[in-house]
């Protein structure tokens, strides 16, 4: 599954080809391409400029000159591709952004293809508050993000009954960790996944955080 890095890595790659670019031809090819939540088809971004790419732990969203904004969830298999519109389309094409120049873009060159082998992934057009989306509001902030609080996330940690590793696991404590890298930042700690975190020095669940 995409965590953290990769995702972040989709990101800037995203940023380099798409920034100022408008959505001119939004279409999905599977139902579940599309978050049932989602409070509009992909339709509903046709015409915007897409002005930023985000990222919150795993989610990513593109920030468009309107009231609304697009996000992505990679799911296991997600993968969002910019390739000429003339280029073979995938297996798993879940669904595309085609993309042009100006207000009124006469010619597609390029297209954000969302593909999705195992289909756990989607797209969801949402309402956004103080810049961000609906669905990112309850993720905490990840390690690199500039609001990001040590201390208030070991405390947080300390105080659970749980054992570490859901506690990692837990996108509401410390976004963008998954298994992959829980599991190797307990390794290299020479921590137990299994220990209860109350059992645990904060010095311990810093270790395993940094």
């Amino acid at each position: 599954m995409p965590e953290l890095p990769e995702v972040e890595t989709v990101r800037r790659g995203l940023e380099k080809y798409v920034l100022g670019k408008i959505i001119c031809d939004a279409q999905t090819f599977h139902p579940r391409a599309i978050k049932p939540t989602s409070i509009a088809g992909l339709s509903a971004v046709n015409g915007a400029k897409i002005l930023a790419v985000h990222r919150r732990g795993k989610f990513l969203w593109f920030e468009l000159n309107r009231e609304i904004t697009l996000v992505a969830h990679l799911g296991m298999s997600g993968q969002l591709l910019v390739q000429p519109s003339l280029a073979t389309k995938q297996p798993h094409l879940r669904a595309k952004l085609g993309l042009g120049k100006g207000i009124r873009p006469k010619k597609i060159r390029d297209e954000i293809r969302f593909i999705d082998q195992r289909t756990f992934g989607w797209l969801s057009v949402e309402q956004l508050t103080n810049g961000i989306p609906t669905c990112v509001e309850h993720i905490a902030f990840d390690p690199f993000a500039k609001e990001f609080n040590i201390k208030q996330v070991l405390s947080n940690i300390k105080r659970k009954k749980t054992a570490i590793k859901p506690a990692l696991l837990s996108q509401g404590v410390v976004s963008g960790i998954g298994n992959i890298y829980a599991d190797e930042g307990l390794w290299r700690a020479r921590i137990h996944p299994e220990i209860i975190c109350e059992d645990l020095s904060e010095s311990e669940i810093k270790k395993v955080i940094t």
